[in-house]
Order: structure tokens, then sequence, then C-alpha cells
């Protein structure tokens, strides 16, 4: 038994010691596949002869690492099944990388096999996995994504789409410092642009393209790219920019051998050089360069040429003879291009059908199977927050009813005791009238009766000047007590303005409810959600609006209309932020940006309270009325 045990154990530790191995050696295939793909391809096509002792990880990783290591060294990968199988393995296992280079040997396999629809979804999929935000992100591989996205978008001459993709690969090129890669994204412009017939675009990408390649040392790509150039240049009739575009391409694009023969492939040339001498009035020449194009393939120019060529010359049998000839290439090149429209046509047209088909069969499973969740817990959800607000709505009424109460109690005795005040006052008054009358009234009398002693006159005088003297007294005392009533009437005016306020704004409340449940009111919210369909707010909603508002606030509006100081717009913008729309609202119902919002607000605010700012209008306006 204890044989049989440390057999196990052996056998385990052999296992991790060749797992650890693997793991080294897939390492450093990693490092290889952007360096050196070729040896990267022998180092897993050895890994694979003995994939038994791997784990199903490590085998994943290894055939992952042998496609794409095929596709560098340009080989051909067309097993879709195992393409496939590491796609779904490494949508739940690896990193973002690992998923972005996944789907590119997917959509690599697609493009080898010749399915059009297939290799794009492929590489779409592949670049929407990758996580551009992290630092080790493989911009690398993105790269090479987006320019076979590139040249299928070309293929399929959809030339926006195109610039798209190559402005992506430009992007990430840059970010993965291949400044080589980044000019080529500028100079592949060029392809889409001539299919948009945007010449003047054209010519300015080759010159930005040219001067950048110049700039960074590669004066042969500089050259290489001027072949477009020089036939949109021709077309214009510019033969002396086209001259001294061809003389830069024969002599610093390094295309061409010790004879002039340009290399196999850009025989395109011969076509540019024969109908520059064409058009210099050098036929003989001309003919010279069309025929080298006809000998490297390029018959419909070449046929085009020389029929051009025999014109100028004019002899009719040459004319006829190539009229022919390019008729007859021209004819069999359009019906390739179109047998091959219409095939791409038919594949797109097809990957559309069965790719809506299996959506809608796959939506219809997951609506089906989550239906009955979905609504019991819509309902659990809907009832508890309805109890909740309930019992908020009811606990706020109860506390808000007791304190409205409370005020108007406190309010109604401060009206009360300035009542009585008053009446203090007025009484004060009242008794200090009669008891200087009285006196009056008592001196007069005593004038008024004869009296012959001579003493009594002395006295008299006496008794008028302590009468005068009480009646200063009298006169100084209730002055002291209209000061003290005067305090008191003015502190007890004070705390009924406070009590006031609160009372105006309890009924503010009940305005505030009046106003929110208004069908307008419902209505100006739901314009904050525009939908399709959903027509603008007319002059009879706002009428309406505004209308109700000032029978909920005849105060508040009393006050922002007041002698037409603020304008219509602004009046509404005022009413908005009494009835509680947010900023964002304010620009939906009103239909403007922003700073239009904000500068509304500056003037408002600086009219009805001097302040410059559009940020403090809203506590301005609290602050006034509360």
């Amino acid at each position: 038994m204890r044989k049989i045990f440390y057999f196990i154990l052996a056998l385990l530790l052999l296992a991790c010691c060749h797992r650890g191995e693997t793991s080294r050696t897939l390492s450093h295939v990693d490092s290889l596949l952007r360096t050196d793909p070729a040896t990267a391809l022998a180092i897993t096509d050895s890994l694979l002869q003995d994939s038994t002792r791997m784990s199903r990880a490590e085998q994943m990783r290894t055939r992952l690492y042998r496609g794409v290591a095929r596709i560098r060294t340009y080989n051909p990968v067309t097993d879709d099944s195992t393409a496939t199988a590491i796609a779904r393995y490494y949508d739940s296992h690896g990193t973002p990388n690992d998923r972005m280079m996944a789907y590119y040997l997917l959509g690599c396999t697609y493009r080898d096999l010749g399915d059009t629809p297939m290799q794009l979804e492929s590489f779409q999929t592949a670049v929407e996995k990758a996580d551009t935000t992290r630092d080790d992100c493989d911009y690398y591989t993105m790269v090479s994504i987006y320019g076979h996205m590139a040249n299928l978008y070309h293929a399929q001459v959809l030339p926006n789409d195109e610039i798209i993709a190559l402005n992506n690969l430009r992007k990430y090129a840059y970010k993965d410092k291949d400044t080589l890669t980044y000019i080529l994204g500028n100079e592949l412009q060029m392809r889409a642009l001539v299919f948009m017939c945007d010449t003047d675009k054209t010519l300015k990408t080759a010159e930005e393209s040219r001067r950048e390649y110049i700039k960074h040392g590669y004066n042969n790509y500089a050259a290489g790219l001027l072949i477009t150039p020089i036939s949109l240049l021709l077309d214009r009739g510019d033969y002396k920019k086209a001259k001294e575009y061809l003389d830069i391409y024969e002599q610093e694009s390094g295309l061409f051998d010790k004879e002039g023969n340009i290399e196999k492939g850009r025989e395109y040339h011969y076509f540019n050089k024969g109908r520059y001498l064409l058009g210099e009035g050098k036929a003989d020449s001309a003919v010279y360069f069309f025929l080298k194009a006809l000998q490297g393939g390029r018959y419909e120019e070449a046929y085009y040429g020389l029929l051009s060529a025999y014109e100028k010359k004019n002899i009719p049998d040459s004319i006829a003879k190539y009229a022919k000839l390019y008729a007859k290439t021209n004819d069999s090149i359009w019906l390739s291009k179109n047998s091959q429209t219409v095939e791409q046509m038919t594949a797109m047209y097809d990957y559309s059908r069965h790719k809506k088909q299996a959506e809608e069969a796959t939506s219809k499973y997951i609506k089906e199977r989550k239906k009955i969740l979905l609504l019991i817990s819509l309902l659990l959800l809907a009832l508890g927050i309805i109890a909740f607000a309930l019992f908020i709505i009811r606990k706020h009424r109860i506390a808000e009813e007791e304190r409205e109460r409370q005020t108007q109690k406190e309010y109604d005795d401060a009206i009360l005791a300035i009542h009585h005040a008053q009446n203090d006052l007025r009484l004060l008054k009242y008794e200090y009238d009669e008891v200087v009358t009285s006196k009056i009234e008592k001196e007069q009398q005593k004038k008024e009766s004869p009296d012959k002693c001579t003493g009594n006159i002395i006295i008299e005088k006496d008794n008028t000047k302590s009468i005068g003297s009480e009646i200063a007294s009298l006169h100084e005392n209730y002055l002291r007590k209209i000061e003290e009533k005067d305090k008191e009437l003015k502190t007890l005016i004070e705390e009924k303005e406070r009590l006031q306020k609160n009372v105006t704004f309890s009924r503010s409340v009940e305005s505030d409810a009046r106003f929110m449940d208004s069908a307008i009111y419902s209505k100006f919210c739901h314009s904050c959600f525009p939908q399709k369909g959903q027509h603008a707010l007319t002059d009879n909603d706002w009428e309406q609006f505004m209308s109700l508002f000032r029978e909920c606030y005849p105060t508040y509006y009393a006050f922002i209309s007041h002698n037409n100081v603020l304008r219509q717009t602004q009046i509404r913008v005022c009413a908005l932020i009494r009835a509680g729309f947010r900023p964002g609202d304010k620009c939906l119902i009103l239909n403007v940006n922003s700073s239009k919002i904000n500068k509304i607000k500056i003037q408002i605010n600086k009219k009805l309270f001097g302040k410059d700012d559009a940020k403090s209008l809203k506590n301005n306006l609290a602050a006034h009325f509360y």
C-alpha cells in the first residue's frame, strides 16, 4: 500500500514539473509571436505532438498561439471547428488579450474560408473583447485586426467604413509606437478617397503621408506612394507635377532594376508613364510603355493606352484593332467584378437573414424564460415602494399638520398681542388727553371767578405755574410710556412677520400639491424625457402652465412680473425654478442649451437682486419668500 502511495506521489510531482515547464515555454512563445512567428510556430507544433500530457488550458493556449503564428507567417488557417472551440473557451477564460486574439484567429479562419460576413463579425467581436484601458493591452494585434477590417471594407466598396477602420488602426499603432504603420494607415486612406472621387483630399493625404515618411527616414515609402497621385494628376492634365512625381518614383522608390524595369505586380507605372508621354505629344514613346504594361498583364489599361496613342497617330487599322481588344477586355473585367459583387451581396444577405432569425429565436427564448420572474420581481418591488412611500407620506403629513397647527396658533397669539398693544396705546393717549383737558378746564374756571383780594391774585399765579409743570410732567410720562409700547409693538410685529412666513410656507405646500397634481405639470415633466413622435410644448401649453402658476403662487408671480422688469422667457425660467425643475430639465423644456439657460439666469439675478451670477439665483428667490 505504501509503495502505491509513493508511486502516485512521484507521478504527481513529475506532472507538476512538466506543467511548469510547459507554462514557461508558452510564455516564451507569447513573446515570439511578434518578433519571430516562425519559431513560435515550430515550438507550438512540437508541443502539440505530446498534447495528452498538457492540461486543457495549456492545450487551448498552445492551439491559440499556433493559429496566430500561422497567420503571421502567411500560412492559411482553415480549421474553423478548432478556431470556434478556442473562441468559445476564451469567452469564459483568460485575459482580455486572450479573448481578442481568439476571435482574431476565428476571423482570419473565416477569411481563408471565404466567409466574408462571419469574418467581419469575428473581427468586430475581437475589438469588443479588448480592454484598451489596461497597460498590457495587445495593441499590435488590434492594429492587425483593424487592418483586416479596412481591407474587407475596401473589397466591399465601403469607403467610409474603411476610413473609420484605418483611423482606428492609426490610433492603436500610435499607442504601440509603430511609426511606420501609423503613417501607412494615413496613406491607405487614399484608396477610399479615390472611391469617393475626392481628388483634392487624396492629393493632400498623399502629400501629408509623403512628408511623414521623409521625416522619419522612409524615403522609399515616400516615393512608392506616388503611383496614385501621378494617375490623378494625369487625369487633371497637370503634366508638370506628374513629371516631377514620376522622376521621384523612378529614382527613389527602389522598385526598379538596373535596366529600368519595375518589379512584378507594379506594371501600372508603365501605363502612367505612357499617358504622360502621350500628353506631351510623344506617341511613339508612349506606345513602347503601353506595350510594356501589356506584357505585365495590365490588359485593360494597355489596350486603352494603345487605342489613345493610335488615335493620336491616326492609324485606322490599329485604332480598330485596339478598340475591339479594349472593349472585349473591359466587358470581361466588368462581368467579373459584377459577378463578385453579386456573390458578396448574396453572402451578406444570407448572413444577415440567418443572423436575424437566430437572434429572434434567442430573444424569444430568453423573454419567455424570464418573463414570469421579472413580473413577480417588479410587482413585489412596486408593492414595497408603494407601502414605504405611503408610510413616509403619512408620517410626514401628520408631522406637517401638527407643525402647521402650532405655527397658526403662535401666529394668532401674536396678532392678538399686537391688538392688545395697540389698544393700550389708544387708551394711554385717551387718558393723557382727558387729564390735560381736565386740568385746563379747571384753570379756566378759576380765571373766570371774581376775587377782589389782591393776595388771591398772587396765589392764582402760583397755581398756574404749578398746573403747567404738572402738564409737562404728564407729557414726559406719556412719551416714556409711548416709547415702551412702541418697542413692545415693534417686537410683536417682527415675531408676527416671522410666523407669517411659516404660515405662508405651509400654504405654499398646499399650492405645491395642487400644482404638481395638475395635468399640465405632468405634461411638462414628460417633456423632460423626449420620445420618438412626441411633440414639443406649444404656446397653449405655456399659457395653461403660467395661468395655473399664477393661481397657486400669486405673490411669487407678482414679484417676478412686477413692472415688466423681466421678459417672457426670463419669467418662464423663474416659474420653472419655483416648480422644482432641474437645470437639464429646463434645457429640454425651453429647447435651449445649458449655456443659454445660465445666461438667462444671470440676467434675472442681476435685475432682481443685483447679483452677477447664475448659481445664487435659486437661493436668492427662496430667501426673498421664505
